[in-house]
């Protein structure tokens, strides 16, 4: 490692060439760039150096030769024309690493071991559609709670009348199982087409909104006494209770990396206990999902705050 280029889009392409050369039935080439913009021109995985001093843009785009699958990312301010731009020079360029992956697959891969997919037959499909009497009108009904209860009253008589019976269970537990898993796969593809069905046709989300309107916010600002800042946000049924700490430079957050060690003067801890959605759980260490999304709101608003001058 040369502490030169950013060590992340390079183990991307990486592990993804290796899967495609191996025997797994990986069917197409799969590519990770990042996108640097400095003195306005984009940069296609800048520097390490680059990305730090001179770039106001830090995205990281993945996806296929022809399709993008994923985009993460913070920068500064970008238009929505920027922000396509930057994703075009990202997709250009991951067409051109997948180009080379299909040569190395040529050269040096294996072939690939047959699979069958895992999923619902047609018949069964047509059969779960038997038992969807009603599912529009529950899909467009109001408030989330009201919404699910009627959509999974639905689903039990659906589940009720195709559901394995005990003798099936006692005479081959696992295709038994392997049946129910797949009326709920056949479920789950069926209400997912209503619910697009229903936008299309009428532009209206099954929330009410139309496509571009956003759920209001409430905002009640200094919600709790003791903290140097507090703020309850509510927007539908999701809420955020965010607490600010100040403190002095003894107290930034020391870290060590691979390419660094330093502090940061401005860190975020997000907290999901179980509770919060009305489940039972361990409660202690933040777990993986905690670290991910407390590290996604960090970097959005690590933009808006102050400089240390």
């Amino acid at each position: 490692y040369d502490f030169f280029a950013t060590g992340d889009t390079l183990a991307m392409c990486g592990a993804a060439a290796a899967v495609h050369i191996s025997s797994v039935p990986m069917s197409k080439a799969v590519a990770g760039v990042r996108i640097g913009r400095v003195d306005g021109k984009w940069v296609v995985n800048p520097s390490a150096t680059q990305l730090k001093q001179h770039s106001d843009v830090d995205l990281v785009v993945a996806g296929t030769r022809s399709s993008v699958l994923m985009i993460e990312g913070a920068c500064a301010f970008l238009s929505e024309a920027q922000l396509v731009e930057a994703v075009k020079v990202a997709q250009e360029s991951i067409a051109r690493i997948c180009d080379a992956m299909d040569e190395l697959k040529r050269l040096a891969g294996k072939p690939k071991d047959e699979m069958e997919l895992f999923k619902p037959s047609e018949e069964l499909m047509r059969t779960v559609g038997k038992y969807t009497e009603g599912l529009e009108e529950a899909i467009a009904s109001q408030g989330k709670q009201n919404r699910d209860e009627r959509i999974r009253e639905i689903r039990g008589n659906m589940y009720l009348a195709l559901k394995p019976s005990k003798e099936e269970f006692a005479k081959d537990p696992e295709e038994a199982e392997a049946k129910a898993i797949l009326i709920d796969i056949a479920w789950k593809k069926t209400i997912a087409e209503y619910m697009r069905k229903i936008i299309c046709r009428t532009g209206i989300r099954p929330d009410g909104r139309q496509l571009e309107t956003v759920r209001p916010i409430e905002i009640i600002p200094s919600y709790l006494e003791g903290p140097h800042g507090t703020c309850l946000f509510t927007r539908g049924e999701t809420q955020a209770l965010c607490v600010a700490t100040l403190g002095g430079e003894t107290m930034a957050q020391r870290f060590n990396s691979i390419d660094e060690d330093g502090t940061d003067r401005f860190y975020l801890q997000y907290s999901f206990p179980p509770f919060s959605v009305g489940e039972v759980g361990r409660v202690g260490y933040p777990g993986r999902r905690e670290l991910g999304h407390g590290k996604l709101a960090e970097r959005a608003l690590l933009p808006a705050m102050p400089s240390r001058e």
